[in-house]
């Protein structure tokens, strides 16, 4: 296995406290896109998980970090010119981790909050290194990636 695999790996299993049962690759169609529209600032993320293996929970994450966590929802142009992805949020090279079950996120545009929600088959992963959550559907498209701030996932779970 690779470094960045082997690195996955050892994320995955601090983050869920099981061994990692399988890994699986993205259908060959998976785009990162480099130009996207960023629609808020992230209020929370929720997702479905068997971490620590005490029964599958629903967590929310409500988000603290400044500066602003930034959510860029594909399909929906915000009203900012486009924005480049950071290149390492991108890299087409990234193993991604499983976090569990996307459930949704909720952002904040100039009216208020809105919640996002995403096909039943949507999944929320994040880059051990690049410090990014991206909710994948039936690992073949990407819906939104999140970054920014001091957003990362460790052993206890999603913080910043």
């Amino acid at each position: 296995m690779s470094s960045r695999v082997n690195r996955a790996v050892r994320v995955f299993e601090g983050f869920h406290e099981y061994d990692a049962r399988h890994l699986s690759k993205f259908a060959a169609g998976l785009v990162i896109p480099r130009l996207v529209y960023v629609v808020g600032r992230l209020v929370s993320v929720s997702y479905r998980s068997d971490k620590w293996q005490k029964g599958t929970f629903d967590y929310i994450h409500t988000i603290k970090s400044f500066p602003k966590v930034v959510v860029a929802f594909l399909g929906r142009e915000g009203s900012e010119r486009p924005r480049q992805l950071p290149q390492k949020i991108r890299d087409g090279n990234q193993v991604l981790v499983r976090i569990g079950r996307c459930l949704d996120a909720v952002y904040e545009d100039e009216s208020g909050e809105v919640k996002l929600t995403f096909p039943a088959d949507t999944d929320w992963f994040f880059s051990p290194s690049g410090r990014a959550l991206y909710a994948i559907a039936a690992k073949r498209k990407l819906q939104c990636v999140i970054w920014g701030g001091d957003l990362n996932v460790e052993d206890r779970g999603i913080v910043g």
